[in-house]
């Protein structure tokens, strides 16, 4: 019985630097640029303000966020769905279906009020390959993947370009899984 006081004790004591340590690896750089033949590509794990401003992404994020047209009233259905969403995401910076998928679910996800850390992106390289996380662990095949989840367990996905509206897509996924 002591021994598990001492232990409950000690675990209560080390929560403060566990967090501290994870909150200062969170805040290191995560990403760097591959120089591929004429061109640059973005790679590892970034968010969305990184893709705004890097001179590697900025040219097609920023106007594709901008220009994208969101469908309000399926915002609005899709917000019912916000607070247990997380969302991982699998592209690469210079795959032309990431680059007009990817603004659009950025650009979904603000409007919605997706936090940062309900989504992870991750860019990969030309083969598909990931630096800070197993893609294949997560069955990635095609990019953009966006893997979207509910308390760590995945309800859906699409994969490389919507078929419908993209928010209307990512709403009949977790309205699909809210039937079940």
């Amino acid at each position: 019985m002591i021994a598990t006081k001492e232990f409950n004790s000690l675990i209560k004591n080390l929560i403060p630097f566990i967090i501290i340590a994870f909150t200062a690896c969170s805040t290191s750089k995560s990403y760097w640029i591959q120089k591929n033949e004429n061109d640059q590509i973005l790679l590892g794990s970034v968010h969305k303000s990184i893709l705004i401003k890097h001179k590697t992404t900025k040219s097609w994020f920023e106007p594709s966020y901008t220009n994208y047209q969101i469908d309000t009233n399926i915002i609005k259905e899709l917000k019912n769905f916000v607070k247990p969403m997380q969302v991982l995401v699998f592209a690469g910076s210079w795959c032309s279906d990431t680059q007009r998928e990817l603004p659009k679910f950025c650009k979904i996800a603000d409007a919605i009020g997706l936090n940062q850390n309900q989504i992870e992106i991750h860019l990969l390289n030309e083969e598909k390959k990931g630096f800070y996380i197993n893609e294949s662990v997560f069955n990635v095949k095609a990019i953009p993947t966006f893997i979207f989840m509910e308390n760590g367990k995945e309800i859906g996905r699409i994969i490389e370009m919507s078929t419908q509206l993209f928010e209307k897509e990512w709403l009949d996924i977790y309205q699909l899984n809210h039937l079940k």
